[in-house]
Order: C-alpha cells, then structure tokens, then sequence
C-alpha cells in the first residue's frame, strides 16, 4: 500500500516550516550575537535623551564620542518608551569605526527582536523536529528490545536491492524509486519490483514506511522498517504497521511483524469462524 501524495505533502510541509523558521531563527542569531558583542568589544558613553518623537514613541540620545565630539542615535518606535523624557540618561554602546550603528543599552534594541524572532521561529521549528525524528540517524533510534506496541498508518512500500543477498550471475540492474513509483531495469528490461517471481530472481526485499499520532501530544511520528524479506503482495495490503516504541521516547522504535505462518493461520481460523 502506497500513498505518494500523503509522502509528498509531509516533505512539503518540512519545506514550509524550514522556510519559515530558518530565516527568524538566523535572524535572532544575529541579532543577539550583535547584542552580545557589543559588551564585550565595543566602548560604552552615557547619552542624553534629546528628544522622544513620534505617535509610537522614539527615543533620541546624544553621545560624547570622545574629545567632545558628539552624535546622535535614534533607537525603533516603541509604546515601552512612553515613561522617557528630556534630559534622562542611557548608556549608549558604539564603535568609533562605525558610529552609525550605534546602540542604546535598552530592552527592546537589545533583547525584544531577538527574543520575538527567536519565539516565532522556534514555534514552527519545533514540529520539523518531530517529524524528522522517526526517519533520521536509525542506529541511535532504533529500540533493541521491549517497547509498547502502537499500530502505525502504512504510507509508503518501496522495493530494496540487498547486495548481500543478490544470487550469483543476476546480471546488470538499476533501480530507482521516486514519491509515486518503483523502476527497476534487469539485464536492460523493465520488471515489476513488486512480483514475487521478480523478488525470488532478484532477492528483492522491501521497507515499509509509516506514521502515528500520538493521542497525548498529538504529534506525529514517521517509523520505517528494515529491509524485509516479505511476500510483497503481503506487504502491499497491510494498511497498519504494528510497531514497539519507547513511550518516554516514541522517537525510539521497533517494526516487528508477525510471522508469515501466524499470518496464514489467523486468516484461516477467520474463514472457520465464519
């Protein structure tokens, strides 16, 4: 059972989140790093407030920026800035090289940008974490034993070439797999990856992908199998995958399936029954 189309909107969700997040989250980087830097490196004079402007207050300080030689630096418009008047004092953070970026020791030129842009762009970040998680860096996820048992929404069968398995004198193959289809090439024809005879020749073997919700947090998670040595038209009418997760952790799994007698067995005990 494949769904290509629900494949293609979870990568174009991943793409939209990461246009979204990266480019705030870049931008509080940069922000708080230039925050941080100037108390570090760039020198430091005690301003005087000239003038507050503006419907949506803005503050202008003058500096001395040393031998009496003064500027000014207007900070953003802010409603925080409603309690300055005339004549207070700010500190001001500037580099004599660049007096142009000069800086206000205030809240929202230091902190509050960085601070919203980082909030805002964590928001959709979060998400792209946890879908990522089931899919990525399989030996450090994957559990070895135990585990509760969830049954996953199979979404995806894709065929795999083991070459540890291949009989001797197979011939030249290819095989691709897009989003929506399988192309396997042997000996310069195109065969169906999905035949069991094709599988047998081949020693063709295939990875079952799959999702769950968890009903707590109401995030997904994205599970694979190993390459299985199935019957592929088995595989292919699954619809659920059973898989062992850890609950602390359901990044952590295992895709164990029942055995093909117990398969066969079931089924039969069904067309007894009824």
């Amino acid at each position: 059972m494949r769904h290509p189309l629900g494949t293609q909107m979870d990568r174009g969700m991943r793409l939209v989140l990461l246009a979204i997040s990266l480019p705030c989250l870049l931008g509080a980087a940069w922000l708080l790093g230039r925050a941080l830097w100037d108390r570090q490196f760039a020198q430091e004079a005690m301003g005087t407030v000239v003038a507050v402007t503006g419907d949506v207050p803005a503050l202008v300080v003058s500096f001395d920026t040393g031998g009496g030689v003064m500027r000014q630096v207007e900070s953003a418009g802010s409603d925080l800035h409603k309690n300055y008047r005339s004549g207070d004092r700010i500190r001001v953070w500037f580099d004599p090289a660049q007096l142009q970026d000069a800086r206000l020791d205030i809240f929202i030129d230091n902190w509050l940008f960085p601070l919203i842009l980082g909030v805002f762009g964590g928001f959709f970040a979060l998400p792209l974490l946890f879908m990522s998680g089931g899919g990525c860096d399989k030996g450090s996820q994957r559990l070895a034993k135990g585990g509760s048992r969830v049954m996953a929404e199979v979404t995806d069968l894709r065929p795999h070439i083991s070459l540890h398995s291949l009989p001797r004198g197979v011939g030249g193959f290819s095989l691709e797999s897009t989003d929506d289809e399988h192309h396997l090439l042997h000996n310069g024809q195109p065969r169906d990856p999905f035949d069991p005879m094709v599988q047998r020749e081949l020693g063709l073997r295939y990875i079952v992908s799959a999702k769950w919700k968890d009903p707590r947090s109401g995030i997904e998670y994205f599970y694979e199998s190993e390459p299985l040595a199935e019957d592929a038209q088995r595989l292919r009418r699954m619809k659920q995958l059973p898989v062992f997760i850890d609950p602390e952790k359901p990044q952590r799994y295992r895709v164990e399936l029942p055995s093909l007698a117990a398969h066969v067995a079931a089924r039969e005990n069904s067309v007894i029954e009824g």
